[in-house]
């Protein structure tokens, strides 16, 4: 069983996700987190495969998500992400190193919502096999 934690502050848009991945027929769980520093908890206590972040939150952005460096296990080492966003942002709108990072580290994708179900099994189970 695939085990995915899904960071998303928007309760409509968690339901979205949820119904998205109920439809791809990957056999998953899913937890979800508020935030992406409520997720920093999440991760070292359910020790996901997967974590879908939605990149336009309070507080620590996703996109800003993948440049943290915590004491203790280093979180920008879990490489399978998938960022969500509602906007139109480029790659160029990213900091430098954020930019650098989506561009040259294909673990990390980033898909417009609403989320289509079959794009997100044919990513999900790429980002497996790897």
């Amino acid at each position: 069983m695939l085990k995915i934690l899904a960071v998303e502050d928007n309760p409509g848009d968690q339901v979205l996700l949820k119904e998205a991945l109920t439809e791809t027929d990957i056999d998953y769980s899913v937890k979800f987190s508020l935030s992406a520093t409520d997720s920093i908890q999440d991760i070292y206590v359910e020790k996901p495969d997967l974590i879908i972040m939605d990149i336009n939150m309070p507080g620590i952005r996703g996109d800003e998500f993948i440049g943290i460096d915590q004491t203790g296990p280093n979180i920008t080492g879990f490489k399978k992400v998938i960022f969500l966003t509602g906007a139109d942002l480029p790659e160029s709108q990213y900091d430098p190193q954020t930019q650098k990072i989506l561009i040259e580290d294909r673990s990390y994708t980033l898909i417009k919502k609403p989320v289509n179900h079959n794009d997100l099994k044919r990513i999900i189970l790429s980002m497996m096999v790897e």
